[in-house]
């Protein structure tokens, strides 16, 4: 037994000797791990023996563990020499479309001719996608390629530019002249691209054309642009409210927030389309009705006009008194088709309100003695604004004892006039004038124009307008006249004139209509400045300039300069403080920048930076757990976990990390391991001598 104890402590040992020699063998090898052989004793017993008196059968390997502790780092001139600074290791695939991954720390990468980054075996390196804007798209890993060596030139369509121009500067009152400095007072060049990468001397040149005064405490100057020595015409600029929608002028004058569309006559004649609505239901106040026209599909916008008829109130009398009440206001709604909403349109309450069925109302029967007043009330609408015009009579056609008579006062109209309407309007009131009563003769309530505009959707509601009259209206009945006021409908329609105000909102004050403003009446390249703080006031955006066309093949451009974001009109001198544009000639890759993160950028000899990629770096809940193939690199296994994407180190380029291999603590593990050997080898000589001292009694 206590040979075959030795020889487990033999093999122990050789297997520590062979992890300790492959050790020492990587020390310089990039990117590789140590490793370090574990053991485990050999224990068995029965159940007859007493614990105390077992003896240890030996040991064996149960394997080594690789110890992914940081190497250190070693420095570089190859760009595309990369290490990591902590958890994480490289993503490589053995073919651009393989399947397969593979993982190694060692970054010795290069590029091959068709511009793919590889690792010393060939094997590509991956990448995080790059999106169309130059971000990068995480959820799309693909195989490494760096851009093209050449950059392609783009015309310039935009400069922005800041500078000063001297507060002190003195008004030139002399034509300018580009090639005589006596005409203008500050001038600056600069080079613009055409699409071919061509490059155009540009210069631009600055007169101060105007000093603040009482009436405008503004500063101006005029600035000429010129390409060689052809000169460039601004565009002229928008106008634009405080709120920055874009003014126009329509045919008649009005100022307005959208262009006036003009209908232009075609050769052949058109057609009406019609079509017919059917509402299922009838919607309350401030709800939205959609009605869906059928085959209405033609890709322009649709605004189409309804009206609609309201609850009408009607009043009758059983004893031959008859009182009506005509009210005609105008209700418009609005029919908006959505154009490419599959055909629909969409109903909206223009200011209004929802007008339900009045409750059962009427006169009580009573007895009426001739000159006293009677008082009328009549359910039905609260409108606001507008005057209406009001007569009122009434007749008895029963016997009475006395003779009925209506006496009316020529020249104020009596009565005690009571509305009450189901709605509530928004921030209504009701202002109503009864006048100009002329006869006797029987007449009806008429209500000539009635305003319902309102700022906020109505909500079912109930309100009572109360309107009373001081002057006598005398009817003089029998005593026997009963009256009553049924329920009916009152149709009308409802017109709301609204208004458009100075910043192209919607009202029904047309005192809000009045458009006020101080136009700056720049003339074209014109900028002015704020005296008071000398900074940039207008245009607060970039000035357009007509189509350059360079006549070298080249395509024409359409170039816009923005001075408005850091100019200034200081005492100091002239100074350009900064200028950037979007045009660039052709150029050459030159070099390459790698972050900590991974983010690839390519430079180029124009200036030009293009984002190549980001380095996808995986990580695993156990590393151990990864299967070595050789070449510092590894496979992942069922031991390893999913690969993951947190907890990743810093990248750094032009440096390679080294073995973590310490051959110091090899040599002393060398030596032990030579000293294990040799305590088994004796052991074992031991145990054969005492076996051969034995054989030898026996014979």
């Amino acid at each position: 037994m206590s040979f075959r104890t030795s020889l487990t402590g033999l093999n122990a040992s050789f297997a520590k000797l062979d992890v300790t020699n492959n050790n020492i063998s990587n020390a310089n090898t990039t990117g590789f791990k140590k490793s370090h052989a574990t053991f485990s004793d050999i224990y068995s017993s029965s159940m007859s023996q007493s614990p105390s008196s077992i003896a240890g059968q030996g040991a064996f390997s149960t394997g080594t563990k690789q110890q992914f502790t940081q190497g250190s780092l070693s420095s570089s001139d190859n760009m595309l020499d990369l290490s990591i600074q902590g958890q994480g290791f490289f993503s490589l695939k053995p073919e651009p479309d393989s399947t397969e991954r593979i993982f190694t720390r060692a970054g010795a990468f290069s590029v091959t001719n068709e511009r793919y980054v590889v690792d010393a075996n060939g094997n590509f390196l991956q990448a995080f996608a790059v999106n169309d804007d130059g971000s990068i798209n995480q959820a799309k890993m693909e195989t490494m390629k760096l851009p093209d060596l050449t950059a392609d030139p783009a015309a310039t369509s935009r400069i922005t530019a800041g500078l000063n121009l001297p507060s002190s500067a003195s008004i030139l009152n002399v034509p300018f002249n580009k090639d005589d400095p006596n005409t203008y007072n500050e001038s600056t060049t600069f080079d613009i691209y055409d699409s071919a990468g061509n490059a155009h001397i540009t210069s631009m040149y600055f007169i101060k054309s105007s000093s603040a005064t009482e009436n405008d405490p503004t500063n101006r100057w005029m600035t000429k642009t010129f390409i060689g020595n052809n000169e460039l015409t601004p565009a002229l600029i928008q106008a634009k409210n405080t709120e920055g929608n874009e003014l126009w002028v329509d045919n008649i004058g009005r100022v307005k927030t959208e262009p006036q569309v003009q209908a232009i006559k075609d050769s052949t004649m058109g057609s009406y389309a019609s079509f017919s609505i059917t509402a299922a239901t009838t919607p309350a106040a401030g709800d939205s009705l959609a009605v869906t026209i059928k085959g209405l599909d033609n890709g322009n916008d649709h605004i189409v006009l309804y009206t609609t008829d309201k609850p009408e109130t009607a009043v009758e009398s059983t004893a031959g008194m008859v009182l009506a009440l005509n009210d005609d206001p105008q209700f418009s709604q609005e029919y908006q088709a959505i154009s490419g909403a599959e055909n629909n349109i969409l109903i909206k309450r223009v200011n209004g309100s929802s007008i339900l069925q009045a409750d059962q109302a009427g006169f009580d029967t009573a007895a009426v003695i001739s000159g006293d007043t009677v008082a009328v009330t009549i359910q039905g609408l609260s409108p606001d604004g507008n005057e209406k015009t009001i007569t009122f009579t009434a007749s008895a056609t029963k016997t009475a004892l006395e003779t009925a008579t209506l006496v009316r006062d020529k020249l104020n109209a009596d009565a005690d006039f009571t509305q009450a309407y189901n709605a509530y309007l928004a921030k209504g009131s009701v202002i109503i004038e009864a006048k100009g009563g002329t006869s006797a003769d029987p007449t009806k309530i008429a209500v000539t124009e009635v305003n319902l505009a309102s700022s906020e959707t109505g909500n079912p509601n109930t309100r009572s307008v109360n309107v009373f009259k001081d002057t006598e209206l005398r009817i003089s009945v029998g005593p026997s006249l009963d009256a009553l006021i049924s329920d009916g409908k009152l149709g009308f329609t409802d017109a709301v004139p609204l208004y458009i105000d100075g910043n192209g909102n919607e009202t029904s004050n047309i005192s809000d209509t009045l458009f006020t403003f101080s136009p700056y009446n720049l003339e074209q390249g014109e900028i002015i400045f704020d005296a008071t703080d000398g900074k940039f006031s207008y245009p607060n955006e970039a000035m357009q300039f007509s189509t350059i066309n360079f006549n070298n093949g080249s395509e024409p451009v359409n170039l816009e300069i923005d001075l408005s974001e850091n100019t200034t009109q200081y005492s100091t001198p002239f100074i350009m403080r900064s200028f950037s544009q979007n045009g660039f000639t052709s150029g050459m890759l030159n070099s390459l920048k790698i972050t900590e993160t991974g983010i690839i950028h390519a430079n180029y000899s124009n200036g030009q930076k293009v984002v190549a990629g980001q380095l996808a770096l995986t990580s695993f809940l156990n590393n151990n757990g990864l299967q070595q193939i050789g070449n510092a690199s590894y496979t992942e296994t069922a031991e390893t976990g999913a690969a993951g994407a947190n907890g990743f180190g810093k990248i750094s380029n032009s440096s390679l990390e080294s073995s973590n291999v310490d051959l110091t603590t090899e040599m002393i593990n060398l030596i032990v391991t030579q000293r294990n050997i040799q305590a088994n080898s004796k052991a074992l000589e031991t145990n054969s001598q005492f076996q051969k001292i034995i054989m030898d009694d026996l014979t």
